[in-house]
């Protein structure tokens, strides 16, 4: 029982019930350039079939080829590697594993379940980015120690500047398979048409991102939203003035992380980082 509970559906044997994708704990900590600790926790493996459970915490170095490491290839700069918990239940052993994948990692001999836990990025020095990961639950927040500017600032114009994250704002996890569904459908109102159907949502990212702007003239107003989307609309709006401002915000993006933005009046100036991400195991 050290590693690993075999029965489908969970720990109902210890008089508890477990659900679908179920996780506590095993949060992700920064340890070193090369290195990140997965805290102690249990969750699923992402088949639902085992319950995984880490009672020490376990180091996965970058640095490391295999089990505790990354499980093909060698270190890039500015890429994402997913972090996988792993189990062999023969040997009942449990690892952390780096992958360029969030979906199919190259699993050692002998491990058979896996669930991912997060996914970290490289700087251009080829290390990773210090963060801090928040959340006990499937719902987890990752802020980066400092804000990271990955979209270029400068002057801009009243023309649309298209942006992206950088890889920095890493994929969600949904749930929804297919359209959504409700019994109790709106039925509309005030000269709008109650939806004949939901749609299934395009956006599978959801970054925090921190904001400077200098506007040319008092009213030259920035909007920033998702890439594809009439600006004035925006997900985020920040009023302009003639004294550097900053703002927080966050929005939903789509699987490309690419962002847009413009301001009321040329000339004005802006620089845009990320903060950090939301995201669902």
């Amino acid at each position: 029982m050290d590693g690993w509970l075999g029965q489908t559906g969970g720990l109902d044997g210890l008089g508890f019930a477990q659900n679908l994708n179920f996780a506590n704990g095993a949060r992700l900590t920064y340890a070193t350039t090369t290195s990140i600790t997965i805290e102690t926790g249990m969750c699923n493996d992402d088949t639902n079939a085992i319950t995984l459970i880490n009672l020490a915490p376990l180091t996965v170095n970058l640095a490391v080829s295999g089990v505790g490491g990354l499980d093909t290839g060698v270190v890039a700069a500015n890429t994402t590697y997913h972090v996988w918990l792993i189990y062999n239940p023969v040997a009942n052993l449990r690892a952390g594993l780096f992958s360029l994948s969030d979906t199919t990692p190259i699993l050692p001999a002998g491990y058979t379940y896996k669930r991912r836990l997060g996914g970290i990025r490289t700087t251009d020095a080829s290390i990773l980015y210090n963060f801090r990961m928040f959340g006990e639950g499937r719902e987890r927040t990752v802020i980066y120690r400092a804000p990271i500017r990955s979209i270029p600032g400068g002057t801009i114009g009243t023309g649309l500047v298209n942006a992206n994250a950088g890889g920095l704002v890493i994929n969600n996890i949904l749930d929804a398979t297919g359209a959504w569904t409700d019994t109790k459908l709106w039925t509309g109102g005030g000269n709008i048409a109650a939806p004949a159907s939901w749609l299934i949502p395009s956006f599978t990212r959801h970054g925090i991102f921190w904001v400077q702007f200098y506007g040319a003239a008092n009213g030259a107003n920035l909007f920033i939203c998702e890439k594809g989307i009439t600006p004035m609309v925006g997900m985020t709006h920040l009023y302009g003035t003639t004294v550097w401002r900053e703002h927080e915000f966050e929005m939903s993006i789509s699987a490309t992380g690419e962002i847009q933005y413009y301001a009321v009046t040329a000339g004005s100036y802006v620089h845009i980082a990320v903060r950090g991400y939301r995201f669902t195991l």
